[in-house]
């Protein structure tokens, strides 16, 4: 029988005074799962891989009243049932559809760090990490995001492409060259984001890189 690690046995003491619960209903969980099964049978899953923009992106479901809920709860609140059940969803898809199966690395797609300040925590760094548990790589934070941007969702197709030009740039110190990589964000409309971390990466070096998202909004699935 494997032996629990550390992580693993303080997570089973957390969960003992504070239960997972289930990201969707709230109902409480078992320590070893992450949606309950009345949810899980109703979630819409639709695991698809595509090409954007020469790009290749992976996302778990469709963005909705309900993701949505599960995106924001991550993203604003803090809330952890919610991070990691996008984490937990993003590996079975990432299994199933054997998406990143030969990468060195996880990249999050960070945020300025006024957003930091004002969040007081990234929640793709948060996701990624417990990603990386879940599949066995590791989380390499390689970009910063250099200026403040607009929020892209209030922006048209050609704004957004605008709005991010230049903004990310790769770390001095991040060891990428030769590697392949995954970049991970909650969600993805018209890849714009993606687009930009993606080209600084393979302008820095990177062997390859491919794109992981939780929810893909913008058109039907």
């Amino acid at each position: 029988m494997k032996k629990a690690t550390f992580t693993e046995l303080a997570e089973r003491v957390l969960f003992t005074v504070y239960p997972r619960r289930c990201p969707v209903c709230g109902i409480q969980l078992p320590t070893e799962e992450y949606i309950c099964a009345k949810c899980a049978e109703s979630f819409p899953y639709k695991y698809h891989k595509e090409t954007l923009n020469g790009l290749t992106v992976y996302s778990v479901c469709g963005y909705n009243e309900l993701t949505k809920n599960i995106v924001l709860g991550a993203k604003n609140q803090r809330d952890g049932d919610k991070l990691d059940f996008i984490a937990y969803a993003a590996s079975d898809m990432m299994k199933t559809l054997d998406a990143g199966e030969s990468a060195d690395g996880i990249v999050p797609v960070p945020q300025h760090i006024s957003k930091y300040f004002t969040r007081g925590y990234s929640h793709t760094e948060k996701i990624s990490r417990q990603l990386s548990r879940h599949i066995g790589i590791p989380v390499i934070n390689a970009v910063k995001k250099g200026r403040a941007t607009a929020e892209q969702k209030s922006l048209s197709h050609a704004q957004r492409k605008l709005n991010l030009k230049g903004v990310f740039y790769v770390k001095e110190n991040a060891d990428i060259k030769g590697k392949r990589l995954i970049v991970f964000d909650d969600v993805c409309t018209t890849g714009a984001t993606l687009l930009e971390v993606c080209a600084c990466l393979k302008e820095a070096g990177c062997k390859d890189v491919v794109c992981v998202c939780f929810a893909r909004a913008g058109k039907e699935k």
